[in-house]
């Protein structure tokens, strides 16, 4: 066995017999006698690789021979290649015809990302490793077959392949990575292999062959979906930029779900969780954990404000991501925990007010590109200098308002209190009664407003059984 130096000294040697071997402009190295295409030393158009060189069986594409071949527009692989290498065809912008040769064994990763001209390939029976990121960006791409022999599929290897429509998993395929159809929005059926002893599908649905995962729906489906009973994972991504879909159902059975699960499903109206569910609920459509203390995810599709219900204590992250028709959110005093990318690119997003203090935890980037919003706080409440989030500004209420939150809210030593917050500074008046039934408001107290608050305080609440407040503009 040689070691990688000998190798690189009989690269050398080849490199001395042959310095740089060309034919039709193709440049070559040689190793262990057989031949690998390094470059092209023009500007190519219509490209026919040949079998052999010199005497020399050409097997191998190296890594990022034609990168940013703009001029190229096809190519014809022969029978002898086996390995097409890592970036060998990127940012072929003009490619719109690849043959391959009954010899590929492997494409490597990024080999024709980018390649925006290229409707359609079919690979070879030979092929078995598809490397990750192959065709990504090959927006052009309609139609794809996969070989009967391949067995992985790398991350992305699909991805933003904005007009596939379909795609068959053959049998053998049984090592698929990380969302190899992210942002295909085209798709609308995902087909496997019914022999393919990993991996299943229903109705264009790819699923684990036990159908308790679902892996992908596919991005361009439209209408409702309810997710089948037996269901109890949905797999990172799985329903991520379903672009088209309107509603869906969650069963009763699903027990997992990855955190934004709806993420930039930007017609989605309503999410509808199984009443059985005991992980999991929905309420006015929006999903929440079972508690209703945690929102999962804000139905992308939705325009216009949204209240958040008092009791909400975490936002979960990618909750709101990418949900471009909101434009006003209202947080309840209760929320104190805002995740990672909670609101990212909600491109029409104004206003966020906040009813209480600063949530104290923040993610990273909870309100990423959101270039047109303004959070609005009441004055009196806490937190706002250290908040790593859109500019900032007092909330201007109609009508003066007590903050029920905070350590100088309830029963103190010295009466009953609250702070009044109204951003208008203009003086207000307490009044109480004894009666809510047959009110006879009485004014406790003026309270002049100093940067938006006062604070109440009222000793006599021991003299009564019940006593009631209520504030107004003086």
């Amino acid at each position: 066995m040689k070691t990688a130096r000998n190798l690189f000294q009989i690269y050398l040697l080849g490199a001395m017999l042959l310095p740089v071997v060309m034919q039709a402009q193709l440049t070559w190295g040689v190793v262990n006698g057989t031949a690998s295409i390094t470059g092209y030393t023009g500007n190519p158009t219509a490209l026919n690789i040949p079998s052999a060189t010199n005497g020399y069986p050409v097997t191998t594409i190296s890594g990022t021979a034609f990168q940013n071949k703009s001029t190229l527009t096809s190519v014809i692989i022969p029978n002898s290649v086996t390995n097409i290498g890592g970036g060998a065809f990127q940012f072929c912008s003009s490619l719109t015809s690849v043959t391959m040769g009954s010899g590929v064994i492997a494409i490597g990763s990024s080999a024709f990302n980018g390649c925006t001209k290229l409707p359609g390939v079919t690979l070879p029976n030979s092929i078995v490793t598809l490397g990750g990121n192959a065709f990504q960006k090959c927006t052009n791409l309609a139609a794809i077959t996969l070989g009967n022999s391949l067995v992985q599929i790398g991350a992305n290897a699909f991805a933003y392949c904005y007009s596939l429509t379909n795609i068959m998993i053959p049998s053998t395929t049984t090592n698929i990575q990380t969302q190899p159809f992210y942002y295909c929005t085209s798709l609308t059926a995902i087909t496997v292999d019914a022999q393919n002893p990993a991996y299943s599908s229903v109705s264009g649905v790819w699923f684990d062959k036990s159908q308790k995962t679902l892996l992908q729906f596919p991005d361009g489906r439209g209408g409702s979906y309810a997710i089948p009973t037996n269901v109890t994972t949905i797999g990172s991504g799985a329903l991520w930029n379903c672009v088209n879909l309107t509603n869906i159902t969650i069963p009763a059975s699903v027990t997992n779900l990855p955190q934004g699960p709806l993420t930039g499903c930007a017609s989605l109206q309503t999410i509808v969780v199984d009443a059985q569910n005991p992980f999991y609920s929905s309420l006015a459509g929006v999903l929440f954990d079972k508690t209703q203390m945690t929102l999962l995810q804000f139905p992308g599709g939705r325009a216009g404000s949204y209240t958040i219900p008092n009791g909400v204590t975490i936002i979960s992250g990618l909750s709101f991501a990418f949900c471009n028709n909101l434009t006003n959110v209202i947080f309840p005093g209760s929320v104190n925990s805002l995740g990672s990318y909670a609101f990212e690119d909600c491109f029409s997003l104004t206003s966020v007010f906040f009813e209480g203090n600063a949530p104290p935890q923040l993610g990273t980037y909870v309100f990423f590109y959101d270039t047109n919003a303004t959070a609005y706080y009441l004055p009196g409440t806490t937190g706002w200098g250290e908040f790593s989030g859109p500019p900032i500004a007092q909330w201007f209420l109609p009508n003066p308002v007590a903050l029920n939150g905070g350590s100088g809210f309830g029963l103190q030593t010295n009466g009953f209190s609250f702070t009044i917050s109204w951003a208008t500074n203009i003086s207000v008046v307490v009044e109480a009664c004894t009666n809510l039934f047959n009110p006879a408001w009485q004014p406790a107290q003026t309270n002049a407003l100093t940067n938006g608050t006062c604070y109440f305080s009222d000793p006599q609440w021991t003299n009564y059984s019940d006593r009631f407040y209520r504030i107004r503009s003086q």
